[in-house]
């Protein structure tokens, strides 16, 4: 494994002792920098003592270019020259294509010096990318016998080094960039013992090199990059990669995301203001390919993932915010405490120790990054093994940073959707496990609670196992409780409404569902009361109305699956008439002892259940009932004849 040490039981000494120098001169970036620098010092020495690092099998550093001193003024008139008629021609040949790409790489040299290759180069910048787009859509896309995409690479790099960005800037520009990264990526996997027909060609040979170039066309790109767009750039492209099906596709975009870091760190040299904004979505990709089931992808990620805490650290020290000085040195001091806590291999290898390490860096927003970016590899049907780690990546995210979450609603969302698509019980129950975390803390209590009951009821049977597996700490239990129950009682204390709350309706499905899955037993029983007395009161409120009487919110239901003929308590009661049976022992006393909103709650209850219950019933307590209680049809049609029913039980009392 890349990243480990020879002994397991080594810890990583991280000396931060010089933090207190910070206390002596706050206004000092630079010092802040260099306490940065003695915060990882031994990780960098320990990464290149460790046996499974790959060494150098990529250029370490971008790409030096080689002058042979500056080409002649006649020299690049000629080349201006050829490279016009290049514009206006087609290439036919392989050697008319390399002269073209050697042809531009050439009069890229004279650019610091010649103002009139300067000049050309700027006015003829459209066409110079057209012609490489065009080189690069001729290639087919399954050959690895041309050595054209590898010439097309150092062309783009040569101009990088001289400033000039073919990849950045306009639209066809990052046309280009797309075609030249799918390029490469997409090639077949190879095989050391393909040769081309002839012999002429080793393609395994021919790929290193190609692939080679395509990375230092990529390190090229940052290696003047102080304020990091061009790593934001090249990180859109490479994401959809780093996230392929395809292993072989999978470990390219890991390999090459890995050695710009590795460039990136090498030439670090920030300024603000730093330009790169998807720092949470990257520390979750690369945690995520640390634990990838592929072995070669594992160590690439691990190597990259060590090159990014070193970023990470010195991108925060300036841009941390003067005013909280102190929060970042108690970030730093944390850091270093979670990885005294593991060795080397145990870091790099452990998908959630990552996680614990970078969080403490990570602002709100970036948080909310790596959560969306860790629910994308839930969705990794291929590789269950994935599935697993981001679950336990999010997991272990949500624990440690506790209250900075922003955009919760949106969490919610993306959380309650992947349980449709998901089957395995291991992950689903992953799931149930974040949406609890975030549910029982009490800054976010409200904010699930509303996200939740803003589905059409009854619930399907993905919010309903939701609701009835929640698992949560039993000091949380009765808060969360609480809080539902809460809902329900200011839907009942707001009586200028001309429809009921919707929530009202919500809410009582929730805590059906919620007693049924009987995971917060020990709550229950301890609001027992308040329970039982909102939910009567919620029954009375529901006598005689059907969905047509809510105020349900618009775009919820689809019109054709809401029947105005439907009443909200009748939703429920069919769902457990063992449960209704139960609870209507609990409802007799109040037809006799109770107010008269007691009396007529109860006695709808009872309306809605069944004939044959209140028959029974009638029969115990001796009453004759009104001849509307044998009418043949559904009582939730004639709501006249529920209230004729209902005012004889108060009536009969």
């Amino acid at each position: 494994m890349p990243c480990a040490s020879d002994s397991d039981s080594g810890s990583v000494d991280l000396q931060l002792g010089n933090l207190e120098d910070i206390k002596k001169q706050p206004s000092s970036l630079e010092l802040t920098e260099a306490s940065s620098n003695v915060f990882l010092l031994v990780l960098d020495s320990d990464i290149t003592e460790i046996p499974g690092l790959p060494r150098e099998s990529l250029t370490d550093t971008s790409r030096h270019l080689t002058h042979q001193g500056p080409l002649g003024e006649v020299v690049a008139e000629q080349l201006i020259q050829s490279i016009q008629e290049f514009f206006n021609g087609e290439l036919k040949s392989e050697l008319e294509k390399l002269t073209a790409l050697r042809s531009l790489s050439s009069l890229s040299r004279t650019l610091p010096s010649d103002e009139t290759t300067e000049s050309f180069i700027h006015s003829h910048i459209a066409d110079i990318v057209h012609l490489l787009s065009t080189l690069v859509e001729e290639e087919p896309l399954q050959s690895l016998f041309s050595p054209v995409l590898q010439e097309v690479f150092i062309t783009i790099t040569d101009f990088s080094y001289q400033d000039v960005y073919l990849l950045f800037g306009s639209e066809d520009r990052a046309d280009l960039f797309s075609l030249v990264t799918k390029s490469v990526i997409a090639l077949p996997s190879t095989h050391p013992q393909e040769i081309m027909p002839g012999g002429s060609y080793n393609s395994e040979c021919l790929y290193r090199q190609t692939f080679q170039a395509f990375v230092e066309m990529l390190q090229s790109l940052v290696i003047k990059d102080r304020h990091l767009e061009n790593l934001d750039i090249i990180f859109k492209h490479m994401d959809p990669w780093l996230q392929s099906d395809k292993d072989h596709e999978r470990e390219r975009a890991t390999t090459s995301m890995t050695q710009v870091l590795k460039c990136l760190f090498k030439h670090l040299s920030l300024q603000l203001p730093v330009r790169f904004q998807r720092l949470g979505h990257l520390v979750a990709l690369m945690a995520l390919l640390c634990g990838d089931p592929l072995k070669e992808v594992a160590e690439e990620a691990a190597e990259g993932t060590h090159y990014l805490l070193h970023i990470t650290l010195r991108l925060k020290c300036i841009t941390y915010d003067k005013k909280n000085r102190q929060s970042l040195k108690r970030a730093m001091k944390k850091c270093r405490e979670l990885l005294e806590l593991y060795n080397i291999k145990q870091f790099y290898s452990c998908p959630f120790r990552i996680a614990q390490v970078f969080e403490v860096f990570l602002n709100s927003n970036e948080l909310y990054q790596f959560v969306m970016a860790t629910l994308d590899g839930l969705k990794n049907l291929k590789h269950p093994h994935t599935q697993r780690s981001a679950g336990e990546l999010l997991i272990a995210l949500v624990k440690t940073a506790q209250s900075r979450f922003e955009k919760v609603p949106e969490i919610m969302g993306a959380l309650c959707a992947l349980l449709s698509t998901i089957s395995q019980p291991k992950v689903r129950q992953q799931i149930t496990n974040i949406v609890s975390l975030f549910l029982s803390r009490p800054k976010y209590t409200d904010t699930v609670i509303d996200h939740l009951l803003c589905h059409p009821v009854p619930y399907g049977r993905h919010l309903a196992e939701l609701w009835r597996t929640l698992e949560v700490e039993l000091p949380k239990t009765t808060w969360i409780l609480w809080r539902l129950l809460r809902k329900l009682q200011k839907c009942h204390d707001s009586g200028t409404q001309k429809k009921m709350a919707y929530v009202a309706v919500a809410v009582t499905d929730a805590l059906y569902e919620v007693f049924v899955g009987n995971r917060l037993r020990a709550a229950t029983f301890r609001l027992f009361p308040q329970l039982l007395m909102t939910l009567l009161v919620q029954v009375h409120h529901t006598i005689g109305l059907t969905m047509s009487d809510v105020a349900i919110p618009s775009g919820l239901y689809p019109e054709q699956e809401v029947s105005s003929e439907v009443t909200p308590l009748c939703a429920l009661l069919e769902r457990n008439h063992l449960l209704a049976h139960k609870v209507m022992y609990l409802l007799v006393p109040f037809l006799n002892r109770g107010n008269d909103k007691h009396k007529l709650t109860s006695a709808g209850f009872f309306v809605e259940e069944s004939r044959q219950v209140l028959t029974i019933c009638a029969r115990f307590l001796k009453w004759k009932l009104p001849q509307a209680v044998y009418c043949k049809a559904p009582w939730f049609i004639n709501p006249s004849d529920v209230a004729t029913i209902c005012k004889f039980f108060v009536r009969e009392r």
